[in-house]
């Protein structure tokens, strides 16, 4: 599925932006499984 973005966070904090290698959670409207894959898709 795709989808857009509306919230990150770092450590259960909201977040505009993360560096590489920081685990962020991302809230999506879909179900994920583990070993789904997540792509960024930049336009």
């Amino acid at each position: 599925f795709t989808e857009q973005v509306i919230s990150m966070e770092i450590d259960n904090q909201p977040v505009e932006e993360a560096k590489v290698g920081d685990m962020v959670g991302l809230k999506v409207k879909e179900r994920v499984r583990e070993n789904d894959k997540v792509y960024k898709v930049v336009e």
